[in-house]
C-alpha cells in the first residue's frame, strides 16, 4: 500500500509558507483525516519544538579559518608525499618512452624498404631489362600455364597422383567417406566435360 505524501511535499516544497493562505489550510484540513500525513505532521511539530527549544552550540568564531586551514595543510602534506614518487616514475618512463617511438620510426622504415624491394622484384618495368636468371623464371612460369589461364598437368602426373590417393585410403581406411567426399574434380587441359 503507498503511502500519502501530500503533507510532506507541500512542506518540502521550495515555494512553502506557512502564512495564513488556503493552500496551507487545505493542506492541514487533509492531514486530520489522513493518518499518514497526521503522522508526518506530528514528527515534524515535535521536531521544530525540540529545535526552538535547544540553544545554539557555543562554538569559536574563527571555526570557519580553522577547517580553512587544516584542509590546505592536508593538501600540501599529501601532496609532498606524493610528489617525489610521481616524480621518479614518471623520470623512468621518459627513456621507455622515446625508446618506444625511436623503435616504431625503424620498424616502419624497414617495413616501407621490404614492401618497396618487393614490389621492384616482382614488376620488371620497360627501362630496365630482366636478366638471365629473371629471365629464366618468367619462361618457366608462363611454360605450365596454357592459354586458358590453367596450369599444364601432365598423364603421368595424374596418375601418380591417383596412385598416391589409392594408397593413402588404403592406409587410412577410417577416414574414407571424408575423402571421398571431399575429392577433387580432376580433369585434364582440354577436357571438355
Amino acid at each position: 500500500m503507498k503511502k500519502c505524501n501530500i503533507y510532506l511535499n507541500f512542506v518540502n516544497s521550495d515555494n512553502f509558507d506557512d502564512s495564513d493562505n488556503q493552500a496551507f489550510k487545505d493542506v492541514l484540513a487533509h492531514s486530520e483525516q489522513c493518518t499518514d500525513c497526521s503522522f508526518d505532521r506530528k514528527i515534524r511539530e515535535n521536531m521544530l519544538c525540540q529545535l526552538a527549544n535547544t540553544p545554539e552550540p557555543n562554538y569559536p568564531t574563527n571555526l570557519h579559518e580553522i577547517a580553512f586551514n587544516d584542509a590546505i595543510d592536508k593538501k600540501t602534506e599529501s601532496k609532498i608525499d606524493t610528489d617525489w614518487l610521481s616524480n621518479l616514475i614518471i623520470g623512468s618512463l621518459k627513456p621507455i618512452e622515446i625508446g618506444v617511438s625511436f623503435a616504431c620510426i625503424i620498424m616502419f622504415v624497414f617495413l616501407f624498404q621490404i614492401n618497396h624491394s618487393s614490389d621492384n622484384s616482382l614488376v620488371v618495368s620497360e627501362n630496365n631489362q630482366p636478366t638471365g636468371l629473371q629471365k629464366m623464371k618468367i619462361l618457366e612460369a608462363n611454360e605450365n600455364i596454357s592459354e586458358d589461364g590453367l596450369q599444364k598437368v601432365s598423364s603421368e602426373e595424374v596418375k601418380e597422383f591417383l596412385a598416391k590417393l589409392e594408397e593413402f585410403q588404403r592406409l587410412h581406411p577410417e577416414s574414407k567417406t571424408s575423402v571421398e567426399r571431399n575429392r577433387p574434380i580432376i580433369r585434364l587441359v582440354g577436357d571438355k566435360r
